[in-house]
């Protein structure tokens, strides 16, 4: 039913915001595309062996995280997510089970997170300061992080909306890190939440959608 709604709606040229029957996206291939446009990309690795670490520069800090998008898993009333982590390589490299493809990530040594949302051709953004060097932004309380309305640099700007333009989306929220020397690029949401931006950026963007409709 909902196909049909979105094709009708379509064919008689009503305007439809959003990215309707997209909801995750193939991560591997975003950092590839994003790569490509010129986006700053971490060093990316998929492992199956652990004595493949011998490939890679070692005197680097590492993190990992899902290759793919991952649900909540429940076991015996205990809530388990998937979030980022910091990996030690130099107590495993010398080991050589077989492990699970996995997705290993040089860590940038950054001054911020980002967080964007883009709406057809305008972006907003946000800067988040996390002082408990956690790895990951969603293991820290949110009255613990520190955040700032920033604007990007054009040409960041500028290859954003061409990926999104690639991926076909209309719509979603981009994360990066500003690191000493540039902007790296990190992944693309798709389901485009952009609350956080707007209210801690002070941006209104829901009147911005509202006008358009």
């Amino acid at each position: 039913m909902g196909e049909f709604i979105y094709y009708y709606f379509k064919v008689n040229r009503v305007r439809v915001f959003g990215n309707l029957f997209t909801k995750e996206v193939n991560k591997l291939e975003v950092l590839f595309l994003a790569k490509s446009l010129g986006l700053k990309v971490p060093d990316t690795y998929i492992l199956s062996r652990l004595d493949d670490l011998e490939q890679i520069n070692m005197t680097h800090p590492y993190i990992t995280k899902a290759v793919s998008e991952m649900k909540p898993i429940i076991v015996e009333n205990d809530l388990y997510l998937n979030y980022t982590h910091e990996v030690d390589l130099s107590n495993i490299h010398d080991k050589k089970e077989s492990i699970i493809p996995s997705l290993i990530q040089r860590k940038i040594d950054c001054f911020y997170e980002i967080r964007a949302f883009f709406f057809e051709k305008q972006i907003w953004a946000i800067a988040t300061f996390d002082f408990s060097d956690n790895v990951d932004i969603r293991n820290i309380r949110e009255k613990d992080k520190r955040y700032l309305p920033i604007a990007l640099p054009s040409e960041l700007i500028r290859k954003i909306l061409k990926l999104a333009k690639n991926l076909d989306f209309k719509c979603g929220t981009v994360d990066l890190l500003k690191s000493h020397d540039d902007y790296y690029f990190l992944e693309v949401n798709p389901l485009g939440q952009f609350h956080q931006v707007s209210h801690y950026g002070n941006y209104q963007i829901e009147k911005h959608i509202a006008d358009l409709l």
